[in-house]
C-alpha cells in the first residue's frame, strides 16, 4: 500500500492549486475550447465553442505559440549549438561538440518532440503551466514526450524555485492498466508520484482509490519538464497572456455577441402586422391589405454598426497586443524599405518585449530538452564519449533561432556597429590607424554573434601559418623579381 506521506503531499498539492481551477474553466472557454470542461469528462454530445462567439483570443494563442515554436526551435533550422565557455576549444573539441549537435538533432526528428510542442506552448500561453514528460521508448530507440493536461498536474517547487515534484493522474481500463503495470482487473484513476530522493527522484505509480502500489522505481534525472509563461514569486503555478487579457475577451465576445444578434433583428427585423392578417414573409410572397395604414411594416430598431464594429476592432487589437502578435508578423514580413541594421535593431527592440517569456522558455523548456535527450542518448550508448580536454568542464548551450538571435544581436552586434561606424570617418582619413583594432578578433566577434556554423572559422594557429606561407611567398616572388631585374640591367649593355 502507499505510505502516508505521499497521500498527505498529494492533499496538500491539491489544496494549493484549487483557486487556479476556475480561472482555468473560463481560460478554456475563451481560448482553447476543445480543452473545455477541463475538470471533468466531455460526452460525445458535448458542443465545442458553445461560449465562443469571437475567436481573437484562440487565433493569439495559436499564433504566439506557433510562433515561439518557429523562431525557436524549428525542425527546419539549427536552432542551438554547443561551447564551452572561457575556453580556446581545441578542433577535437569543437568537432566532438558539433557532432553531439547532430547527434541531438537526429534523436528530436526520431521522436515526437516537434508534435507534442505545440500543444506545450498552447498550454503555457493559456494556462500558465505547461508540463512535459520524456522517457526512453526503448522500442524504437528513441525519445518518448507527452504533455500532460494542467488539471491532472500537481507540482511543488524546491527552496531555489526549480520544480522537483510532480504527481501526475491518469485514466486506464483494466486491459490497458495490465499492459502498461501486468496488474489485473485493477482499472481506473492511478498516481505517478516523482518526488526528490537524495541525488535521484523515487518514482511510484498507485491506484488512486484503492491506494495500491502498481510499480515503484527510481529515475536518474528528472522526467518532467515544468514553463511557468509569467511568474509569481508567491505562487508555485505560472501566469500568462490569457490570464491577462481575459477580461478583454470576455468583452469581445459579449460584442460580438450583441452584434451577431443586430445581424439578425437587421436581416429578419420584428414586423408590424394588421390583426387578422394573413401574412406570407417568404421570398416573393404577397400580402394585400385594404388600406395603407394597415400595411405591413418593419419595426425601426435604430441599430447602427458601424459604432459596434469600431469599438470591436479595437479591442481586437488590444487582444493581439497582449500576445506580441504584430511582432510575429514584423518577423515574417521584415520591412523591405528598411537597411539590414535597422532591420536587426527593429527587430532586437521588439524582441526585447518578449524577453521575460522567452527567457523562461528556454531555461524551462529548451534548456531541460536538450540535458534530458542528452542524458537519454549518452546513457543509451548512443553518443560519443567526450575527449579527455573536456574533463571538469561545463557545456554552454546557444541557441540559434530567428528570435533568440535577434534579441542577441541587439545587445551583442549594437556595441561592435556602433563602434565602427564611429571609426570609419578616422579610418578613412587617416588608414594608418587600423593597426590599433584586433581586426581578427572582431570578426570573430561579429561572425558568432551571426550565429553562424564553427566550421565556418578556420583555426587562429591555421590563420598564422597560412599568413607566414603568403608572406614567404610574396618575399620569394619579390626576390625572384629583383633578381630578374638584376640579370635584366647586366645583359643590356652587352646588347
Amino acid at each position: 500500500m502507499i505510505d502516508k506521506a505521499l497521500t498527505e503531499k498529494l492533499a496538500e498539492l491539491k489544496a494549493r492549486r484549487t483557486p487556479f481551477e476556475s480561472t482555468w474553466e473560463e481560460l478554456a472557454r475563451y481560448f482553447c475550447p476543445y480543452r473545455e470542461n477541463l475538470f471533468y469528462d466531455r460526452t460525445p454530445e458535448s458542443p465545442i465553442g458553445k461560449y465562443l462567439f469571437d475567436s481573437t483570443g484562440v487565433s493569439a494563442v495559436r499564433m504566439l505559440a506557433e510562433g515561439l515554436f518557429g523562431y525557436l526551435m524549428s525542425p527546419s533550422l539549427d536552432w542551438f549549438k554547443l561551447e564551452v565557455p572561457d575556453m580556446d576549444t581545441d578542433a577535437e573539441t569543437k568537432y566532438w561538440l558539433e557532432g553531439i549537435v547532430k547527434d541531438l538533432y537526429a534523436a528530436f526528428r526520431r521522436s515526437n518532440f516537434y508534435s507534442e510542442v505545440v500543444e506545450f506552448l498552447i498550454d503555457g500561453i493559456t494556462f500558465g503551466t505547461g508540463v512535459l514528460y520524456f522517457e526512453e521508448n526503448l522500442g524504437d530507440r528513441s525519445i518518448f514526450y507527452k504533455v500532460m493536461s494542467p488539471p491532472r498536474i500537481w507540482i511543488d517547487e524546491d527552496g531555489y524555485g526549480q520544480i522537483k515534484t510532480v504527481f501526475r493522474q491518469d485514466t486506464y481500463t483494466e486491459a490497458q492498466a495490465t499492459d502498461k503495470f501486468g496488474c489485473k482487473n485493477l482499472g481506473g484513476k492511478f498516481i505517478h508520484a516523482v518526488v526528490p530522493d537524495g541525488d535521484r527522484w523515487r518514482s511510484v505509480w498507485y491506484h488512486e482509490m484503492k491506494g495500491e502500489i502498481v510499480r515503484e522505481s527510481k529515475y536518474d534525472f528528472f522526467p518532467y519538464i515544468v514553463w511557468r509563461c509569467i511568474k509569481n514569486p508567491d505562487s508555485v503555478y505560472g501566469y500568462s497572456p490569457a490570464m491577462m487579457s481575459l477580461p478583454t475577451v470576455k468583452t469581445l465576445n459579449s460584442i460580438r455577441k450583441s452584434l451577431l444578434e443586430a445581424g439578425q433583428l437587421s436581416v429578419k427585423p420584428p414586423m408590424n402586422v394588421p390583426i387578422n392578417a394573413d401574412v406570407d414573409l417568404t421570398p416573393n410572397g404577397i400580402n394585400y391589405f385594404d388600406s395603407p395604414e394597415n400595411k405591413i411594416s418593419p419595426v425601426n430598431l435604430g441599430i447602427n454598426f458601424p459604432i459596434g464594429r469600431d469599438r470591436e476592432e479595437q479591442i481586437q487589437k488590444s487582444v493581439r497586443d497582449f500576445f506580441s502578435i504584430d511582432f510575429f508578423l514584423m518577423f515574417a514580413h521584415q520591412e523591405r524599405a528598411m537597411t539590414a541594421t535597422e532591420v536587426v535593431e527593429r527587430q532586437g527592440e521588439k524582441a526585447a518585449i518578449l524577453g521575460n517569456i522567452v527567457g523562461r522558455l528556454t531555461n524551462e523548456l529548451l534548456d531541460k530538452v536538450i540535458e534530458g535527450a542528452f542524458n537519454i542518448e549518452f546513457t543509451a550508448g548512443r553518443l560519443e564519449p567526450p575527449p579527455e580536454g573536456l574533463a571538469g568542464k561545463k557545456i554552454d548551450i546557444e541557441y540559434l533561432g530567428p528570435l533568440a538571435v535577434a534579441q542577441k544581436r541587439l545587445f551583442e552586434s549594437r556595441g561592435l556597429n556602433q563602434a565602427i561606424e564611429s571609426v570609419a570617418p578616422i579610418l578613412q582619413a587617416n588608414p594608418d590607424t587600423a593597426i590599433n583594432l584586433n581586426w581578427d578578433y572582431l570578426l570573430r566577434y561579429a561572425y558568432n554573434v551571426a550565429g553562424a556554423p564553427a566550421h565556418g572559422l578556420i583555426d587562429e594557429e591555421e590563420v598564422q601559418k597560412k599568413r607566414i606561407l603568403a608572406i614567404m611567398q610574396q618575399q620569394a616572388q619579390a626576390q625572384a623579381e629583383a633578381e630578374a631585374a638584376g640579370a635584366a640591367a647586366v645583359q643590356q649593355p652587352q646588347q
